[in-house]
């Protein structure tokens, strides 16, 4: 009789004097991690007046130098104290006065590309500020320099500068010094067979094969502007074909001197090889 009576007091007092609330406490707490989307890293970004410091390559010039990075060959040379005949040269330093530039903390999720139509800048452009050759490996929490100079929605005004990437890859090879000899073009990686398309609109002056180049395919696109495509495994287009921008014409491989399947691009003016990259469109 005694114990059922303190069992009914106990349970008097509950009712009662309930226990008092925890506050903030809710039963999804344990498992927050689990459901809760990640918050991305605060972006970090600021403008201020920037110089930064080349290494002059060989084949480098003042003129070419200036067109990468959008700069004021004249300003260029002020701020090095070089004349009309100044001779720059290989592992010469330059300051480049690169004016007002941006900096963006990547979040996760960002890439490139993103941050490319957020700027409104070319992605090319952000390789060559950031020296980026793969930008697929971007990590979050990294800093990435947006340049703001030039035209002011930060791209190239030029008609020249718009040609099409004959294939999206990580770039392994830029144009200029390699070991004892000159690239004259870029290097892109790729698998044997994938799609190599053409980076614009021309006639197809050359198909076959070069001693190193290997399997090559040369398009006139007019104005003086050739592109050309090598180490392909097979062709889609023949000698005298008129292509269209982003039309299949090959396929890429590892054929000439090459050590892995990779395709080799150049894009020559007046008979002579430039850098592509002041010439493709991200």
């Amino acid at each position: 009789m005694m114990k059922k009576l303190c069992v009914v007091l106990l349970c008097f007092m509950f009712v009662l004097c309930p226990a008092p609330e925890v506050r903030g406490y809710f039963a999804e707490d344990s498992f927050s991690l689990n459901w809760m989307s990640p918050q991305p890293v605060p972006e970090k970004k600021s403008t201020s007046l920037t110089q930064l410091k080349y290494q002059v390559r060989r084949g480098d010039t003042i003129w070419g130098i200036a067109r990468k990075f959008h700069l004021d060959e004249q300003t260029i040379r002020k701020a090095n104290g070089l004349g009309e005949k100044s001779i720059i040269y290989p592992g010469q330093v330059l300051v480049l006065p690169c004016g007002k530039m941006a900096t963006h903390r990547l979040a996760p999720g960002e890439t490139l590309w993103s941050l490319a139509r957020r700027y409104n800048v070319d992605v090319v452009h952000l390789m060559v500020w950031n020296q980026i050759s793969d930008p697929t490996k971007l990590r979050a929490g990294e800093t990435i320099i947006i340049p703001v100079t030039g035209s002011p929605s930060g791209r190239s005004s030029r008609k020249e500068e718009n040609l099409s990437w004959p294939l999206k890859g990580m770039i392994t090879s830029f144009y200029g010094p390699r070991g004892s000899e000159f690239h004259h073009g870029i290097d892109i990686a790729a698998k044997v067979g994938e799609r190599i398309r053409a980076a614009d609109s021309g006639v197809v002056v050359f198909i076959g094969s070069y001693p190193i180049y290997g399997k090559t395919i040369i398009i006139d696109h007019g104005a003086g502007t050739k592109t050309l495509y090598a180490h392909l495994h097979g062709f889609a287009v023949h000698k005298g074909d008129f292509v269209k921008r982003g039309e299949v014409i090959g396929y890429a491989g590892n054929s000439g001197r090459s050590t892995g399947p990779h395709l080799h691009f150049e894009v020559r003016k007046n008979n002579r090889a430039v850098d592509p990259l002041l010439y493709l469109k991200g």
